[in-house]
């Protein structure tokens, strides 16, 4: 009988550590620090930047009111990163700081006022591998990010 009773035992075991817990904020923006985990890096080409191409990945933010914060892949070499405006065309040189790439919300804010309303950030290595992310602000104000 003892045999059998551990043998209970281990299985409620199993099962409590097998059921599905909520957990915390974790990978998609590091753990609640505010920044967004890029997925694997590609090539940019031109058709990488088809801004009706299908997204790998995305992102809402609630709001314009501060930077956005983006960590590249550690794969990636040293990184720049540049912000395009659709309506106007006007290229912007962003901070990029080690793997952590930073949209100010001054362009953000920027964005918002515009009557498009939609930009490109491109973030390329010396090898032109990186990310094509499409920054579009929403009518309600919240900002969407895009990975092409």
């Amino acid at each position: 009988m003892n045999h059998y009773l551990r043998n209970v035992l281990a299985l409620i075991a199993a099962v409590c550590l097998a059921i599905p817990t909520p957990g915390h904020g974790g990978g998609e923006n590091n753990g609640g620090t505010g920044v967004w985990i890029l997925p694997a890096c590609a090539n940019v080409t031109l058709t990488s930047q088809d801004p009706n191409a299908a997204s790998r990945a995305g992102t809402t933010l609630s709001n314009t009111l501060a930077d956005v914060r983006l960590r590249v892949e550690s794969s990636m070499s040293a990184s720049s990163a540049t912000f395009t405006d659709d309506l106007s065309g006007t290229v912007v040189g962003m901070q990029v700081s080690g793997r952590i790439v930073t949209i100010p919300k001054q362009l953000l804010q920027a964005l918002e006022q515009s009557a498009i309303r939609k930009a490109t950030v491109i973030i390329s290595d010396e090898s032109q591998c990186g990310y094509v992310i499409r920054v579009s602000i929403l009518s309600d104000g919240r900002v969407r990010l895009r990975v092409l």
